[in-house]
């Protein structure tokens, strides 16, 4: 029986030591690595900082340059509507056009039907070659090549619609195309086209 207390107290001695080492261990540690620690931490932190500032400014930067494309579309956009707009009007007034071109030459028409007939083909003459002339800027130079490319295929039909142009000797065929148009059509469906795919 007198074995069991001496039992409890050498265990409790032990747990006693237990926690002074325990204490001990703490109060021995090294500051020094403490704050390499803490040093290094940081370093890692601001680093991270950067990357995320990095990526923030990536990500600013494709933002407004989406924001700039999206306008620049949205502009083209706003140039070509017109631009068709235009197409269709030279269109439908190439006949009154050019029977008045010729009448007048001729003194069969008087001037106000005259002036009617011509001026509203020349408003949309007028229109394509002001928004053409917008829509340019926003285009890339090769893009401004087949634009005016595709121009002066228009420029060509209208001539050749008008009787302006040299007509080639060939058959009847020919000239009755030249006559109804059909280049000039074809050139300014082509044009359309063409403006479509800058959208």
């Amino acid at each position: 029986m007198r074995c069991q207390p001496l039992r409890r107290a050498l265990s409790v001695s032990v747990v006693q030591r237990k926690k002074l080492n325990i204490c001990f261990t703490i109060s021995d540690v090294d500051w020094q690595i403490t704050k390499d620690i803490f040093g290094i931490a940081a370093s890692i932190a601001t680093v991270l900082g950067g990357f995320a500032a990095c990526f923030a400014a990536y990500f600013a930067y494709s933002g407004v340059s989406t924001w700039q494309k999206s306008i620049r579309l949205q502009k083209r956009y706003d140039y070509i509507e017109p631009m068709h707009i235009a197409l269709d009007g030279m269109l439908e007034k190439r006949f009154a056009f050019r029977s008045s071109v010729a009448k007048y030459s001729e003194d069969k028409i008087n001037y106000r039907e005259f002036s009617e007939n011509v001026s509203a083909f020349t408003q949309y003459q007028s229109d394509l070659k002001r928004y053409s002339s917008l829509l340019k800027h926003e285009l890339s130079s090769s893009e401004r090549k087949q634009l005016d490319r595709y121009f002066a295929k228009v420029n060509d039909g209208f001539n050749d619609f008008l009787g302006t142009k040299p007509v080639e000797v060939g058959s009847f065929d020919k000239r009755l195309e030249s006559f109804n148009g059909k280049h000039f059509v074809s050139a300014v469906q082509e044009y359309k086209g063409y403006l479509n795919s800058l959208k």
